[in-house]
């Protein structure tokens, strides 16, 4: 038999959990990891997996607290936010395995160090050696709160836009849009009549087209139409179900399952 002695106060009660059924503890403060000579490699990627899943989980968590501590711009509840955010971070944790950063800045050198020494000090290793793994956590905890304010401020639009639809009268009862594969958006009215150019000049005449796409005049059409329902055809073949998403959180959507103007569509 064979072993690694780790050492750690701060992660004892977690790596213990890790390796109950192989683990043998010494004192408050250190395990004995037994494992049989043949199966060095098997028992050194066991362990690996195990200190680097606890420490991760430390790293990020101190990490986050310190770093958010010192953002007095932000609410309790922002930082809590961005918190739970930041330490389920997809740049950091993945569902199956390990994210390339966290691969090569924490996982390896555990591994590597492991496969030349049997004894461990977990705590000093988290002080020491992951100075490179906590530049880096500073990049992404930046992206984090960005993206945070930019999904905000699109929550703040949507609610900002169906407030406007949702004060306006309808002018028309059904406004239908048809989608196609190739990214186009087309209006017809309930005659099966295409409308899109006339929309455009009665509801876009001050838009610079130049920045505009397709999906953002459709918005600016229903903007101004408020339509009592806007019926979706031919969603299936539409390759942009965020957009189909954003409509749905402003207006009154139904997506169609089959109608005349499908049909007429179709056969062209």
């Amino acid at each position: 038999m064979q072993q690694y002695i780790i050492s750690t106060k701060k992660n004892y009660d977690q790596l213990k959990d890790k390796l109950l059924s192989d683990v043998v503890f010494k004192n408050d403060y250190i395990l004995q990891y037994s494992y049989q000579s043949d199966q060095k490699k098997a028992a050194v990627d066991k362990l690996s997996t195990a200190i680097f899943e606890v420490i991760q989980q430390q790293i990020l968590e101190d990490f986050a607290n310190k770093y958010l501590q010192k953002r007095r711009d932000l609410s309790k509840e922002v930082r809590q936010d961005i918190y739970e955010a930041f330490t389920k971070s997809n740049y950091l944790l993945v569902d199956e395995g390990i994210s390339c950063v966290s691969y090569y800045l924490l996982y390896v050198p555990i591994l590597e160090y492991l496969l030349k020494n049997d004894y461990i000090d977990l705590d000093g290793w988290i002080n020491f050696r992951t100075l490179k793994y906590c530049i880096i956590l500073e990049d992404i905890i930046v992206q984090t709160i960005y993206d945070y304010e930019m999904h905000s401020e699109y929550i703040k639009y949507m609610e900002f836009l169906k407030h406007i639809t949702d004060s306006k009268n309808s002018l028309e009862e059904t406004l239908n849009i048809y989608c196609s594969s190739t990214g186009s958006l087309e209006i017809y009215d309930n005659k099966q009549k295409n409308v899109t150019t006339k929309y455009i000049e009665k509801y876009c005449q001050e838009i610079d087209f130049a920045d505009m796409t397709p999906e953002d005049l459709i918005v600016t059409i229903l903007i101004g139409v408020c339509p009592e329902e806007t019926i979706i055809h031919n969603h299936a073949k539409y390759d942009n179900e965020n957009f189909l998403q954003t409509l749905g959180q402003i207006f009154n959507i139904t997506l169609c399952t089959g109608c005349d103007i499908c049909d007429i569509k179709n056969e062209q």
